[in-house]
């Protein structure tokens, strides 16, 4: 890669801030969308919205794949079956700081991969934790990288 790639595959990693400020009040995942450009950031398979955009159960932030995550009105992080009208949500995090936490936890532990190694479920159970507590484990398995799998091939050091 040349230094005009580098560039390109950093600025991927960027969230823009805008010339807006969030309403006094609202939680940290509405001040983060709202006051930066948050499009570009992957966490895994976790993606975030242009905006917050009202649906029936809660203002959408973001995705998982499909599934939307909504901040539901007494505040706790769920996420909704993209594919089920009138699901019930699966709740993520007690609040939009526990659902950044859990994030962060996740990427140390993808840091970290050595250290994981054969103790894959209790890095769920610390991401769980850091979500707000172990009734966010299927969340925690749906964040976590899995020290225990073969890495993924970089496509770049395949040979034809």
């Amino acid at each position: 890669m040349d230094d005009n790639d580098v560039r390109m595959v950093q600025m991927a990693f960027v969230a823009r801030r805008r010339n807006v400020h969030a309403a006094f009040g609202v939680t940290e995942l509405e001040r983060m969308v709202t006051e930066y450009d948050c499009t570009n950031l992957a966490i895994g398979s976790v993606l975030f919205r242009e905006r917050i955009v009202p649906m029936a159960q809660g203002l959408c932030f973001g995705s998982f794949e499909a599934d939307p995550f909504v901040i539901v009105p007494d505040g706790r992080i769920a996420m909704v079956d993209h594919a089920v009208r009138d699901a019930a949500p699966e709740f993520c995090a007690a609040d939009s700081e526990r659902f950044l936490e859990a994030l962060a936890t996740s990427i140390t532990i993808g840091l970290e991969m050595e250290l994981w190694k054969g103790r894959y479920l209790n890095a769920v159970a610390r991401c769980a934790e850091a979500a707000g507590g172990q009734e966010y484990f299927k969340f925690g398995r749906m964040i976590c990288p899995n020290p225990d799998s073969p890495p993924v091939p970089n496509p770049l050091d395949l040979k034809p």
